[in-house]
């Protein structure tokens, strides 16, 4: 129910009727956000890039089930064996990972202790959320390459083995703030 009084008036400036008023009743008013809204907000640049980091990392933890359920129920691949190729795709995902910790090691925590001696330094920053997107990148790319095996005709326990890896490693990658 609808707790402010519409006005019925047939014109209200370049809007008409009772239309005038359904932006207002859809995006509440800066009062009820509080502070976040404001442009001066006290939040800090890392205190804003973590927050974005975060929504990206929950996007893309979902898109890794989201591509398991594509290639396992959607798709319906024959099962077949794939013989050579199935040790080719595990050699490329443990690779892909090997890489994912090594950019990861070298990117985000020489950037992180910067962030926490000093959480306004940029360079830092920029370099600890280069790090923590290369990190979920690498993580697709091996949810990615399962998504292949499975489409390729491999069967489901093979697929799942690089599934898994994926998602112990986005786990393990989650964004941490620098504290």
């Amino acid at each position: 129910m609808i707790s402010r009084a519409l006005p019925l008036s047939p014109v209200v400036g370049d809007r008409v009727g009772i239309f005038a008023q359904i932006p207002s009743l859809l995006l509440p008013s800066p009062h009820t956000i509080g502070a976040m809204t404001e442009p001066n907000s006290p939040r800090s640049p890392l205190d804003r890039q973590f927050q974005s980091i975060r929504i990206v990392y929950y996007f893309m933890f979902g898109s890794l089930f989201l591509y398991m359920y594509l290639s396992e129920f959607l798709l319906h691949p024959p099962v077949r064996e794939l013989g050579k190729v199935y040790p080719v795709m595990i050699a490329m995902c443990l690779l892909t990972l090997v890489l994912g910790i090594f950019l990861r090691k070298r990117l985000v925590d020489p950037a992180a202790e910067v962030l926490r001696g000093n959480p306004s330094d940029m360079a830092a920053l920029r370099r600890w959320t280069s790090g923590q997107l290369l990190g979920y990148f690498i993580a697709e790319v091996a949810v990615l390459i399962g998504f292949a095996v499975r489409v390729l005709g491999s069967g489901r326990p093979r697929a799942l083995v690089i599934y898994g890896a994926a998602v112990v490693f986005m786990s393990l990658w989650s964004p941490q703030r620098p504290e």
